[in-house]
């Protein structure tokens, strides 16, 4: 019988959960001005978009993201030195929606608004598994959804957009605060495989490692700090058991999501000029406490908006990373569990006194603590950096953490004063109107203009496709096309205009063209850069032998006299360009002619010689 109602309890969370994620995707697609979109289309290009873009049509055409033959050509691009492999379970849904919207802008328009859905259905879950009313946990819910960090890193950090499974790693360090520890017979260190519990611990350990490296890595992080406590606190070691069991089948499946990158660089070695992180870099994107408290970015009132700016230091030499906002009643839950914390420190120690509430909201006061210490700028982020873990840099984004511990403390604050309220004469209704107003207030503060401004996307979209649609009926599908001016790959500053992966939009818009934008850098000889140095005829008899078939101009790459001079150079030796996109970034030029006349003067020989010297050019 227990176990029925067991299966029932589970079913009719499931139904709730759904039901308050349904209601947040309505309203987020309400929001969002879904009806003025073109789903096909994407929504945000530039920057890291333009990464992810790439990397989803590769998935879609490859079926994986570490082997592309049409990028980097002649060499081909490999990834195995950028892994995604932690975001697994992200890359197979996205995958998924390739094939059913058939491309790769609409399968990411899709995922960024399934991920609302996805973070509000696991927040009323473990809201409820916590104690708390339907209501509450709706409501928390909605708010950690629609926390300003959502939006903020929206599509131009898609796989960020998917912190459905931080409340579980939250929850996995609450059990292991508590005195039925997870994973671990009752009075014993070893672990009890019988229990569904334990089942559960290791699926959503394995979850947490497949669903992004900056989660997984807070989770472990505040799984560790409550094992540790815990121990100290209880004199036992069992606790440091328990986490440090979780903390094994997380690293574990970690490496099984990495394994393809370990197995690369254990036969061709570690690449020194690829993601090389320096501790600094932990205080360049640690967090910056005072961010948590002012108002998001881009707030819909004009004075708050301002104050924002301000605070941030936008523009200025103290900017910082967007997102770590959050929000008035995030801010508010999250000064009173310090102030909780710090008044229990002071205080005579009551523990046996305290409501299960009261001790939920002291353990969340010390996990936040933790958060900050270690993530904050100049913080013990630093160290971790030092001691080898420098591909976690951005510790700032460990403040969606402390959204969410913030959140359980507004749902837990909810049910208390609704419960008071609801004593009074005609409190009956005491609850919900609680729920509501902080529910207004809530997207009112945190819900900013984040509807993407989809006219200009859709006019630089027509201008791209249009650009590099014709560049194919020119050529023809399967020839190649030299990308200048040279931009490496991966995570390069900007040149002039032109963004890091700019260079990949005529790959995601006709993936059947080659083009030689994208090699691993420190896996090839950078011979562009050689290149690009030398007069117009070298370097463009050297292409036409590697078998170029055109050349893409991005003139954002370029000052106006450099483009200007660049292609007064080219078209002196195969005529103008042919075809110039509508908003004048691209000119394209037709190089088969000019390719078979160097060939016929070099000769089978001499054209194969002339490719392979090119070939190997390296700036180093």
């Amino acid at each position: 019988m227990s176990l029925n109602r067991g299966v029932v309890r589970w079913r009719v969370l499931v139904v709730e959960a759904t039901a308050v994620a349904a209601s947040t995707l309505l309203l987020v697609l309400v929001h969002l001005r879904a009806w003025r979109a073109a789903w096909r289309e994407p929504w945000l290009l530039g920057g890291d978009s333009n990464f992810y873009l790439m990397i989803t049509r590769s998935l879609q055409q490859h079926g994986s993201y570490l082997r592309n033959a049409n990028l980097g050509w002649p060499f081909g691009q490999t990834t195995y030195d950028l892994p995604q492999g932690v975001d697994n379970a992200h890359l197979v849904v996205l995958r998924a929606l390739t094939w059913i919207t058939g491309g790769p802008g609409a399968a990411i328009n899709v995922f960024y608004v399934l991920t609302f859905f996805a973070v509000a259905f696991t927040s009323h879950i473990v809201l409820r598994t916590l104690g708390c009313s339907r209501i509450a946990s709706a409501l928390g819910a909605f708010l950690y959804a629609f926390a300003p960090y959502h939006f903020l890193r929206g599509e131009g950090h898609i796989l960020l957009s998917g912190y459905e499974l931080v409340p579980v790693g939250v929850l996995l360090a609450l059990w292991v605060f508590d005195d039925r520890l997870p994973l671990l017979r009752e009075g014993s260190w070893r672990i009890d495989w019988r229990a569904p519990r334990t089942w559960l611990v290791i699926a959503f350990t394995i979850a947490l490692a497949s669903t992004g490296a900056y989660y997984f890595v807070f989770s472990m992080l505040l799984i560790a700090t409550a094992g540790i406590i815990h121990a100290v606190a209880a004199r036992t070691v069992r606790p440091l058991i328990a986490a440090g069991v979780v903390l094994g089948i997380g690293a574990a499946a970690l490496c099984v999501n990495l394994a393809p990158t370990l197995v690369f660089m254990l036969h061709h070695g570690q690449n020194a000029q690829v993601a090389h992180r320096s501790p600094f870099e932990t205080q360049v994107y640690g967090l910056r406490i005072s961010q948590l408290f002012i108002p998001r970015e881009g707030h819909r009132v004009g004075a708050l908006f301002r104050l924002s700016e301000r605070a941030q230091g936008q523009g200025g030499a103290f900017a910082a990373e967007s997102g770590q906002q959050l929000g008035l009643i995030g801010a508010v839950a999250l000064a009173v569990m310090l102030l909780a914390l710090a008044v229990h420190a002071v205080g005579r120690r009551r523990d046996d006194a305290d409501s299960p509430q009261r001790l939920l909201v002291r353990r969340l006061g010390v996990l936040a603590v933790m958060c900050m210490i270690v993530g904050a700028m100049g913080g013990l982020s630093f160290l971790l950096s030092s001691a080898g873990l420098r591909d976690i840099r951005a510790w700032n984004r460990i403040s969606i953490v402390i959204a969410w511990l913030a959140v359980i403390v507004v749902a837990v604050g909810v049910d208390a004063v609704g419960l008071r309220l609801a004593g009074h004469r005609n409190g009956r209704f005491a609850p919900l109107l609680v729920a509501v107003a902080v529910l207004a207030v809530g997207f009112f503060d945190q819900a900013g203009h984040d509807a993407p401004d989809y006219r200009v996307v859709h006019a630089q979209y027509v201008s791209d496709t249009t650009f590099f649609r014709e560049v194919k009926d020119v050529v023809g599908p399967g020839a190649a096309i030299y990308n200048i001016p040279f931009e490496p790959f991966p995570e390069e500053p900007p040149r002039v205009a032109m963004g890091a992966y700019d260079q990949s939009i005529g790959y995601l818009y006709e993936p059947s063209l080659r083009w030689s934008y994208g090699f691993m850098r420190g896996r090839h000889p950078d011979y562009p850069r050689v290149l690009e140095s030398q007069p117009a005829d070298q370097w463009m008899t050297s292409i036409a032998a590697i078998g170029f078939a055109g050349i893409v101009v991005d003139r954002y790459g370029y000052r106006t006299a450099d483009a200007v001079a660049q292609e007064a150079a080219i078209a002196a030796l195969v005529g103008p360009a042919v075809i110039t996109s509508i908003d004048g970034q691209y000119a394209f030029f037709d190089l088969r002619g000019y390719a078979q006349r160097t060939r016929d003067r070099l000769g089978p020989t001499g054209t194969t010689a002339r490719a392979v010297e090119a070939l190997a050019l390296h700036s180093g």
